[in-house]
């Protein structure tokens, strides 16, 4: 273990040294360089389950900041939408949709920029949430029943909420909630020089108006004033459990489902995950209003 460490801070020396000599010379490819390696998602194809349920779905697509965004629909009840995470596609939360469509809603879900079957080589945490409320507004307000997102995608959801002022039924899945710690923590143990990935953030913020100190998801989540259920996996090697029980033992309005074992990813596919989802929608949407609704 020590000889792993060892090596690990010398690569990261390595790359910093390298990346700070380059950064003085070359600084703009410099930093595209960076921006491609760590903002480039892994467009991957859908599984054959995925496909199974977008051959269902009746598709639209939206505008991203120039990006043609495919959106897919299921369903014709009130809609949920469903929000993917980072690497994912519109159909990854289709465990969540059979239940979700046997209570009588409909799904709305979408391949966020970069993602899917949608336009893009990059994207990031702002042009998720830009594509979150373009959707919210697409659909309208006062149309929708709920949200239910994934991981980065939960992060803009919060963002969204907040932006937009909303108050919807919102299920959190293992949610990035202290992102600026997140990213901060990558690219230092990547050896990326503080500088760098500093100006490359900033120039995001320049370019799309947020800011990640004031943008960061834990605190505009503490200060939401919709009541919103975080499901996170105590296992979750990748986004820590331990945000979400702190924020949900610090707020009446924030209720926690943990689980144990399923991870950052299975956690979706998990049948008493789903069924707190339910649980906590149809008490948030009563049964006799989708009735109503959906006729």
């Amino acid at each position: 273990k020590s000889t792993n460490v060892r090596n690990n801070e010398v690569k990261k020396f390595w790359v910093w040294s390298s990346l700070s000599v380059l950064g003085l010379f070359f600084p703009q490819k410099t930093r595209l360089m960076i921006k491609k390696r760590f903002f480039t998602p892994t467009r991957r194809k859908p599984t054959l389950q995925e496909q199974q349920w977008l051959d269902r779905a009746s598709d639209f697509q939206i505008i991203v900041h120039g990006k043609t965004v495919r959106c897919w629909k299921w369903g014709s009840g009130p809609s949920i939408l469903a929000v993917h995470g980072w690497n994912g596609r519109g159909a990854s939360l289709h465990p969540m949709f059979a239940p979700l469509l046997e209570q009588g809603y409909g799904i709305i879900g979408f391949d966020a920029p970069a993602h899917g079957d949608s336009e893009g080589t990059c994207s990031n945490y702002f042009e998720f949430t830009d594509a979150v409320r373009l959707l919210v507004n697409e659909i309208g307000k006062d149309t929708l029943a709920g949200i239910v997102a994934h991981s980065l995608g939960a992060a803009a959801v919060v963002n969204c909420l907040s932006k937009e002022k909303m108050e919807i039924p919102t299920v959190l899945i293992a949610p990035a909630l202290r992102l600026r710690e997140l990213l901060n923590n990558t690219f230092a143990n990547h050896g990326v020089p503080t500088r760098l990935y500093r100006s490359i953030i900033g120039a995001m913020e320049i370019e799309y108006g947020y800011s990640l100190e004031k943008d960061n998801p834990f605190d505009l989540l503490e200060k939401l004033g919709t009541r919103v259920m975080i499901a996170h996996d105590h296992d979750d090697a990748l986004i820590p459990f331990a945000d979400a029980r702190m924020i949900a033992q610090r707020h009446d309005h924030i209720m926690l489902h943990a689980t144990r074992g399923q991870g950052h990813k299975n956690i979706i596919g998990d049948i008493r995950t789903q069924a707190a989802v339910l649980d906590y929608l149809s008490h948030s949407v009563p049964s006799r209003e989708r009735r109503q609704k959906t006729a």
